[in-house]
C-alpha cells in the first residue's frame, strides 16, 4: 500500500539552514597564522536536531573552536582511567576536560581531540586542543 499525503506529512520534517556568521578579520588571521589552514567557509555540517536553536546552539559551539586564531593544545599521559566511551560518552557532544595548572595561572576548558590506553602500564593518554 502507498503512503498517502498525510502519512508522508506526518513522518517528515522540512530540514532548517543554520549560519555562524564568519568574521573575515578572524579568517585573515587564522590564514596569517596557519598556512596550512583549509577555508571551510562553503562548507556544510550535516546535524540532526528537532529545534533549530539547538542546532544554532551546537554550530555556535563548533564555529567557537575552529575560529581559534592559536588554540590551546596539550597531551597529557595519566594513570587513571578516563572511561571515555562508557562513563563519559563520545556523542553526540564532544567531551570537554577543564585543564588546571596552578603554577602557571591556567584553567582552560579543552576538547578531547584524540586518546589512548597502554594496557600493559595502565598508562592513559589523552590529546586536548581548545
Amino acid at each position: 500500500m502507498a503512503a498517502t499525503p498525510s502519512d508522508i506529512a506526518r513522518y517528515t520534517t522540512d530540514g532548517v539552514l543554520v549560519i555562524a556568521p564568519v568574521d573575515p578579520a578572524v579568517s585573515a588571521a587564522i590564514a596569517a597564522a596557519h598556512i596550512d589552514a583549509r577555508n571551510g567557509i562553503d562548507d556544510e555540517i550535516e546535524m540532526f536536531y528537532d529545534v533549530a536553536a539547538d542546532a544554532q546552539t551546537a554550530l555556535n559551539e563548533i564555529f567557537g573552536y575552529l575560529s581559534q586564531v592559536n588554540p590551546a593544545y596539550l597531551a597529557v599521559e595519566l594513570e587513571d582511567t578516563l572511561s571515555l566511551g562508557t562513563d563519559i560518552p563520545l556523542a553526540p557532544r564532544i567531551p570537554t576536560i577543564t585543564v588546571a595548572d596552578v603554577d602557571a595561572g591556567v584553567s582552560l576548558p579543552l576538547r578531547v581531540r584524540a586518546f589512548s590506553a597502554e594496557m600493559g602500564t595502565d598508562r592513559y593518554a589523552v590529546e586536548l586542543m581548545q
